[in-house]
């Protein structure tokens, strides 16, 4: 009898390891999901900003230079606005230049960002990598007029990436 209960307790032990491991490697091996949130929010508060702060509302040296030498007409138009009639009139780089002016600190440097107007960019930080775990899309219209001609609606996006 003594040896018959040797094995049962032996077979017992074996028994509670392998399902203590089964339940450890069950527990342990959820999917991951990348947490969206802060992408989204940042996303979305950057064209938010953009498309609510007027221009003569930013601290900018380069700013306050295209204001006296003229080349922002029109001093009530939104930051968007303004990179979208710089768009419209071809002049991209200056526009590239405005937006790297006005949203330097907007976005928290782990985050990569690009800044696009009619599928062009206009400006960006960062490369998009393939093993970039959150990349969140924002869109929305831009119109404006300049020189008492109206122009838009232009399509403006603002991704975010991490």
């Amino acid at each position: 009898m003594g040896r018959r209960a040797y094995f049962f307790t032996l077979d017992a032990f074996i028994a509670m390891g392998i399902v203590v491991v089964g339940l450890f490697l069950i527990l342990t091996s959820y999917a991951y999901r990348p947490i969206t949130s802060q992408g989204t929010v940042s996303s979305g508060d950057i064209i938010l900003n953009l498309a609510a702060t007027e221009v003569t509302e930013i601290n900018s040296d380069y700013v306050y230079l295209l204001l006296r030498n003229g080349t922002i007409t029109n001093r009530k138009n939104s930051l968007l606005q303004q990179a979208a009639e710089f768009y419209v009139n071809r002049q991209e780089s200056m526009g590239s230049k405005f937006l790297n002016a006005t949203t330097y600190n907007l976005v928290p440097m782990q985050y990569g960002y690009n800044i696009s107007i009619n599928r062009t960019t206009m400006h960006h930080r960062g490369e998009m990598l393939p093993s970039s775990t959150v990349v969140v899309a924002t869109r929305t219209v831009v119109f404006g007029v300049f020189n008492d001609t109206m122009w838009g609606p232009i399509p403006a996006e603002v991704r975010v990436w991490r």
